[in-house]
């Protein structure tokens, strides 16, 4: 999803500190909205359709199961 240069993403093979370091550069663009890692357009927006159609799965299984719950209890058994 991030678009590394040659020269950042050698220091993940060059050892332990390098990686690291590199690491915490990565979670202050992740946490604190620090943008010095470009992100590639296609890959966010391949991952937002895919978080999208996650959420739609999810609202429409909700609606699904409310709907099942609403017809149980109207189904009028009258056994009240």
């Amino acid at each position: 999803m991030y678009d590394l240069p040659a020269d950042e993403s050698d220091k993940f093979r060059s050892g332990d500190t390098a990686l690291m370091l590199s690491g915490f550069h990565f979670l202050r663009q992740v946490q604190f909205g620090e943008n010095s890692i470009a992100l590639k357009s296609d890959a966010a927006e391949q991952r937002l359709g895919k978080v999208r159609k996650m959420a739609e799965q999810i609202e429409r299984a909700a609606r699904e199961r409310r709907a099942a719950e609403r017809d149980v209890m109207y189904s009028g058994s009258g056994d009240r």
